[in-house]
């Protein structure tokens, strides 16, 4: 409820904007936020090929000092062992030069925007204490919700994994 007037004034005053160059938007950025599907395959297994796709693009973009949220469901450990080295790998960055973070979407149907306005604590956790920190940063300036600063991105994975399942 209210989004299509919220999006609709944003669209208006310029505030949003889409784009199909995603390589063009993730130069022009410096935070990137992926918010896309993790599929399970026909073995149960996570498909992570969309999240591994929008990185791919990211990682085109990728400039120091940026920083990658990862609002996808991720299965623990996906962060540390699959995007942060495929991001080093495919944008010729070392790890260090950007940040990671994992902070994952919790809303439910019906209500996103009141969720994202303070329904949920948000749950921030960083690969590394820089990177948890800038996530922190980042999304109490965003959201109204109280932040909750986990120890790691594995842990923020585990913690969506474990609400999803209860």
């Amino acid at each position: 409820p209210g989004l299509a007037p919220l999006v609709e004034s944003l669209v208006a005053d310029g505030a949003l904007t889409a784009t199909t160059d995603a390589e063009g938007a993730a130069a022009a950025a410096s935070i990137h936020v992926v918010m896309v599907p993790t599929l399970i395959d026909a073995g149960n297994n996570p498909d992570l090929s969309a999240v591994e796709s929008v990185v791919r693009a990211i990682a085109a973009g990728l400039a120091p000092g940026d920083v990658v949220l990862l609002e996808s469901t991720l299965p623990p450990r996906a962060t540390t062992d699959v995007i942060e080295p495929l991001l080093v790998a495919e944008s010729g960055l070392a790890a260090d030069c950007f940040g990671v973070a994992v902070c994952p979407e919790r809303t439910s149907s019906g209500r996103a925007l009141a969720d994202i306005r303070g329904t949920h604590p948000k749950v921030v956790g960083g690969v590394d204490a820089e990177s948890g920190r800038a996530a922190e940063l980042i999304y109490d300036e965003l959201v109204d919700n109280r932040i909750v600063r986990v120890p790691d991105a594995t842990t923020a994975e585990a913690v969506k994994v474990f609400e999803g399942l209860y």
